[in-house]
């Protein structure tokens, strides 16, 4: 898996979820005072593909929308 390879020179500790969705929200609960949140990777489109299927996510929209339902 990619995200392993990434991770296997990590000198922190770190959380794999390959689910973007739940990893942009998890990452944005998880954050406290100081802390710096970098969601990369994936750029401005504006859907995932898995395999043959186009999902619609945007990352800016997601963190808009945990934002505001705080």
């Amino acid at each position: 898996m990619i995200a392993e390879a990434i991770a296997s020179g990590a000198s922190i500790p770190y959380k794999i979820i390959t689910d973007r969705p739940e990893a942009v929200k998890i990452g944005l609960d998880e954050l406290k005072k100081g802390d710096i949140l970098v969601i990369t990777g994936k750029g401005p489109e504006r859907f995932i593909t898995i395999k043959d299927r186009k999902i619609p996510f945007n990352d800016a929209e997601a963190v808009k929308a945990w934002r505001d339902s705080r």
